[in-house]
């Protein structure tokens, strides 16, 4: 897995300048990471979203003959999808499991105590950032702080893929994200929101972006 170490020095010279004042605090005692969470957003994560074991409703006196698990895998730049396939694989293997490419049979299931299938999908891609150097993402940091007497806050990495790098290798051309949303939106949750300030100081700062962004570079 990625270290300090490997991360271009101007993403974390970005993280090391935000006020601390500024830093999300996540609804959480600590991360699984032990580091800070602005250090743990930089690092992949897998993401168990989903267990599923005896179906569903009251509990009920059977053994199932399966449990499945569902999970997602967050990419940081430097790791393509197809590694991020063969990390999680090896790791099951490492578990003990005999990896099936299909429901096992059950001479498999005679012969192993512990099998285990993987099913990717198809909809994966990797991870992508800016260089902050460069000169249209500064005009458009510059343009940020003006329109929001300062009030900005650069992260060289968020939760989210959007998705970001399809778009950037088709368009080649840098990315710059600007969300405006209260940091407790509850985001693809239940109760998702935006306050009415974030909503009415945002459209004055799209208006300002808009209007200035193609200028002066």
């Amino acid at each position: 897995m990625p270290t300090r170490r490997r991360v271009k020095r101007w993403h974390w010279r970005a993280m090391v300048s935000t006020p601390k004042a500024c830093s999300p605090v996540p609804e959480i005692a600590e991360s699984e990471s032990g580091l800070s969470y602005g250090e743990s957003i930089m690092r992949p994560a897998l993401n168990v979203t989903q267990l599923s074991y005896g179906g569903a409703g009251p509990q009920r006196n059977a053994i199932d003959v399966e449990a499945s698990a569902g999970f997602d895998i967050r990419l940081t730049p430097g790791i393509a999808p197809q590694r991020a396939r063969e990390l999680v694989e090896a790791h099951v293997r490492r578990e003990g499991y005999m990896l099936v490419d299909a429901p096992p049979t059950p001479e498999q299931r005679r012969a192993n105590a512990r099998l285990a299938r993987l099913e990717f999908g198809d909809l994966g891609y990797a991870s992508a950032a800016s260089d902050l150097s460069n000169p249209a993402v500064r005009h458009i940091i510059e343009i940020s702080r003006a329109a929001s007497n300062g009030e900005v806050r650069i992260v060289p990495l968020i939760g989210g893929s959007l998705p970001i790098a399809p778009i950037g290798e088709v368009l080649q051309t840098p990315f710059v994200i600007v969300p405006i949303v209260n940091a407790d939106n509850n985001q693809h949750s239940p109760n998702e929101n935006i306050r009415m300030r974030e909503f009415r100081r945002g459209i004055e700062f799209y208006a300002a972006l808009l209007a200035e962004g193609g200028n002066g570079w």
